[in-house]
């Protein structure tokens, strides 16, 4: 007889093969089978002349990718560590094989005097670690996997910074940027540096001193407007706020894209990338908020807020030498800052009291590109900043309700004539001199004109309506979002087993197979957020990680699809405080879709296939998550016995009450970043 496949993108000669390992399938799927392989012509004798070919240029490749399978499969019922005392050489090849996670944190130790009064440190059984609280550095930790072991670090920094609050690496996996401060007197910078640099002694700033000065003069220009929003809901209480004005203090909640390009972690790839100039890195674009904050007062407390800045920037120069230091890169940093200027609107379906409230929402942090916009569109938190003193509860709208004092919004960038890069030259700053002759009591005796005179002569300000997103039936709860919000590139039920993968190939119609298509870009764009601990929106449950989905139409505040991903407990953590769990968790990153998360799927698939009991039949994703006892935690699983704990190699973890924090609460969404190996640039 004469048997014929159309197996898409399978050789001719896998048709006969496949029929025989089908054997015992349903009969159903067997007869449809049968039929796919009668539609050509393809004889017995051509499959035998053609099997040794395929058998001579295939079984090397099957055995290559099922490799880490094998692996997986190997660690998971021997019960063996493969990754102890691994060497270099061996954790390259776990490295190829996409079996190990690469870690950027910002390693160093925050003063915990804030967390434990002296009286208390004392009382501990152990004294404290010593960690030098003002030195910090990028470090780069490689861990297995599977269990989470150690597999190799390196200090990608030697720069003895003063502090570091943010961390963020490139989506093409070429540069490693980060907010820090480098000397005492310094508010702070955005840098980059090479992502396969190690013990770098300097890096390239972002920002100018036109453009801190620039960022001082925005905050204090909104300083007014806060102060009587704040002035006008303390009048109740008989207390004014001072009118001195804000100034910058510090960055913060750092993303970096590249623009106008699908991104690389949703669906992108390195085809679709433009090719930079010899000596120059692609465009990048960062957002962040700055802080403004007022000078200590005696008897009040200081005005706090934030503001959100995009900044366009490439890397020049990288391949021209120091004139005078040979050995050392002139690179510097073209850069083009944008100042967002944004009100929110109130969720659908608000009341007077609730859109009397949005008038207060006037500090936004947060910012994050919405992935299919390709960074024309941004979320971001918007902070009430005279928060009511009482609680959120469950209300319907027609009754008066307490608005959370973080809430999720959207905002779309208008169009600008100024995203052309300048600055030409290097951009060398003077560390402190981004505000420092500009005081809070200078700041209050100039004009509005001349405020914005000084943010116009370094930076476009682009002033755009935002909305806050549903909250309530059909939208996010009515409660205030701890941290930020991030998306994720994948939001799935678990992974099919080998039999159903196969099964949909063959026998999906190119219409079923197009519905699925479009199922999945309908929640592109979604991402997860963590519930504040502080409402009590839900009882027994200190806090919930939810994902949500936006739609691909004009914004009005919709979302889509909203989910429970995990309750979240609280429990006594370091520093011998109460600390959620996990909290600042993230999506596990990967330069390029081609074979992303390759690990996760080969793990999933075995899981799915040998029907192991933790599988669940529902919607999730995989995080990386700080736990409350300073560890990176890999979680896919509500269980905390399914996490793949990660401890960080400095400070020393020790577990106990006394553990140096190289993660504060106010920095934990952007303080590390998980990337999943291999990098297409070694």
């Amino acid at each position: 007889s004469e048997l014929t496949v159309e197996w898409r993108g399978w050789p001719k000669g896998w048709a006969l093969t496949g029929l025989l390992l089908c054997q015992g399938m349903h009969p159903e799927t067997q007869r449809q089978l049968e039929a796919k392989l009668k539609e050509d012509e393809y004889t017995c004798a051509a499959f035998c002349k053609e099997l040794p070919y395929h058998v001579w240029n295939t079984c090397p490749l099957c055995l290559c990718g099922l490799l880490p399978v094998l692996v997986v499969c190997f660690s998971a019922i021997c019960r063996l560590d493969y990754a102890t005392n691994v060497t270099d050489i061996g954790a390259q090849i776990i490295n190829k094989m996409g079996l190990s996670y690469t870690v950027y944190y910002t390693a160093g130790c925050w003063p915990q005097t804030s967390l434990l009064p002296p009286s208390d440190l004392q009382r501990l059984e152990t004294p404290v670690q010593h960690c030098d609280e003002a030195r910090f550095e990028i470090a780069a930790g490689e861990y297995d996997a599977l269990s989470g072991s150690l597999l190799r670090v390196r200090n990608v920094t030697d720069l003895h910074a003063r502090r570091i609050v943010a961390v963020k690496v490139t989506p093409d996996w070429r540069f490693v940027t980060f907010i820090g401060s480098l000397a005492t007197n310094d508010l702070g910078n955005l840098y980059a540096i090479d992502a396969q640099e190690e013990q770098a002694k300097e890096a390239v700033p972002l920002l100018t001193a036109v453009h801190l000065k620039a960022l001082n003069a925005q905050c204090q220009l909104h300083s007014k407007s806060v102060i009587a929003a704040k002035q006008a809901a303390s009048t109740a209480d008989g207390t004014l706020e001072e009118d001195t004005a804000a100034v910058l203090t510090g960055f913060r909640q750092l993303q970096v894209i590249i623009p106008d390009v699908p991104p690389l972690e949703f669906g992108g790839d390195f085809t679709s990338l433009p090719v930079p100039e010899q000596g120059s890195s692609l465009p990048y674009r960062a957002a962040f908020s700055i802080v403004c904050k007022q000078p200590e007062q005696e008897g009040a407390a200081p005005v706090e807020f934030s503001k959100i800045a995009v900044l366009d920037f490439r890397i020049r120069g990288m391949n021209i030498n120091h004139p005078t230091q040979p050995g050392r890169s002139f690179a510097w940093a073209e850069s083009a800052l944008r100042l967002v200027d944004t009100q929110p609107n109130p969720p659908r379906g608000a009341n007077d009291f609730a859109k009397e409230a949005v008038k207060r929402f006037q500090s936004q942090s947060c910012p994050r590109f919405v992935p299919s916009k390709e960074g024309s569109e941004l979320i971001y938190v918007a902070e009430d900043v005279a928060p009511a003193k009482k609680s959120p509860i469950k209300s319907v709208w027609n009754e008066p309700t307490v608005l959370p004092s973080r809430l999720v919004a959207q905002v779309q960038l208008p169009s600008s004539d100024n995203r052309r890069l300048g600055n030409s030259e290097p951009a060398i700053i003077d560390d402190g001199d981004g505000a420092d002759d500009s005081s809070g009591k200078e700041g209050s005796s100039n004009s509005q004109a001349s405020e914005e005179a000084l943010i116009a002569s370094a930076a476009k300000a682009l002033t755009a309506d935002s909305q806050i997103l549903d909250i309530g039936q059909d939208g996010l709860p009515l409660a205030p979002v701890s941290g930020c919000p991030e998306f994720v590139s994948d939001l799935y039920k678990h992974s099919q087993s080998l039999s159903q993968t196969v099964n949909d190939d063959l026998f999906k119609s190119p219409a079923q197979k197009a519905a699925d298509l479009a199922s999945e870009a309908q929640y592109r764009d979604t991402f997860v957020a963590l519930s504040d601990p502080s409402s009590n929106s839900v009882l027994d449950v200190d806090a919930q990680v939810l994902s949500a989905s936006l739609p691909s139409s004009s914004i009005t505040g919709e979302v889509m699809g909203v989910r429970l991903l995990y309750n979240v407990q609280s429990t006594q953590g370091t520093g011998d405080v109460q600390r959620l769990m996990i909290a600042g968790c993230k999506p596990i990153r990967a330069a390029g879709r081609q074979g992303h998360m390759r690990m996760q799927y080969a793990l999933e698939t075995v899981m799915e296939t040998l029907k192991l009991g933790f599988v669940k039949n529902k919607y999730t994703a995989w995080l990386a998550c700080l736990t409350a006892d300073q560890r990176v935690a890999i979680v896919e699983s509500p269980k905390q016995e399914h996490w793949i704990n990660m401890s960080m190699p400095f400070p020393v973890w020790t577990g106990k009450a006394n553990q140096p924090i190289w993660c504060p609460r106010e920095h934990q969404e952007s303080c590390f970043e998980v990337w999943s190996n291999p990098n297409p640039n070694e």
